[in-house]
């Protein structure tokens, strides 16, 4: 990506072996490029979980 530069990202993860209860989760949005002063992410951002018994 490049400075001014927007992308549609998409990924899925899965846990496994998870106990019952309340989970938190979170996205984080880092620089990896030291000209750029500022990493946003811009939603919607969608969760979506399913529970398999």
């Amino acid at each position: 990506m490049t400075v001014i530069q927007n992308e549609t990202i998409s990924f899925t993860t899965a846990d496994v072996n998870v106990a019952p209860g309340y989970h938190s989760y979170q996205l984080v949005a880092s620089l990896t490029n030291a000209l750029l002063n500022a990493a946003n992410v811009v939603g919607p951002v969608t969760f979506t979980g399913v529970s398999l018994v």
